[in-house]
């Protein structure tokens, strides 16, 4: 059995917009989670999930410089 570590992000927030871009120690959040899920043994797959809205491309650019795969679908 394979697991997979799924990431939902989103630029629209109304509490505070963009913050899995938000930088912590240099590094956007995404990245330090991201980085925190590649040293989990178990997990076989990271997946970054975001919608096909044009501001969330960033994650998609993020994914792919990351190596990791990523889905788009309908935010809601």
């Amino acid at each position: 059995m394979k697991v997979a570590a799924i990431v939902a992000a989103r630029m629209d927030s109304k509490r505070m917009y963009g913050k899995p871009m938000k930088l912590i120690c240099g590094k956007p959040i995404i990245k330090h989670v991201v980085d925190r899920l590649r040293n989990i043994k178990k997990i076989d797959n990271i997946i970054v999930a975001t919608s096909t809205k044009k501001e969330n491309d960033i994650f998609i650019n993020f994914a792919k410089k990351e190596g990791v795969k990523y889905f788009r679908g309908n935010e809601e």
